[in-house]
């Protein structure tokens, strides 16, 4: 069976900015206790900052044109799970309104 073709890099960046959105939808207006104490929440979260630090391991960075946020490995991603609210709030600021 053939290997199927490589996603295009703007398909990471989509699948990046639509998990900080979704990550951001899930803890609007929701304080660190009700969040914490929410395990679909966290699961929801946690799943989603998988996809972001999986689709950012994937992407090429010497192929970005600059400027090029530094993107963080999945080592640094999986030390930072620990204070979701922190990676969270920095996710939407890349992300916009």
């Amino acid at each position: 069976m053939p290997k199927p073709a490589p996603k295009p890099q703007v398909a990471y960046l989509h699948d990046m900015l639509e998990a900080a959105r979704l990550i951001r939808g899930y803890l609007k207006g929701v304080t660190f206790e009700e969040f914490w104490h929410n395990n679909e929440n966290r699961d929801a979260v946690a799943l989603r900052l998988s996809v972001l630090g999986e689709s950012a391991h994937k992407i090429d960075k010497k192929k970005l044109k600059p400027p090029c946020p530094q993107f963080r490995s999945r080592v640094s991603l999986a030390c930072v799970i620990g204070s979701p609210m922190t990676m969270v709030l920095s996710i939407s600021r890349l992300s916009g309104p």
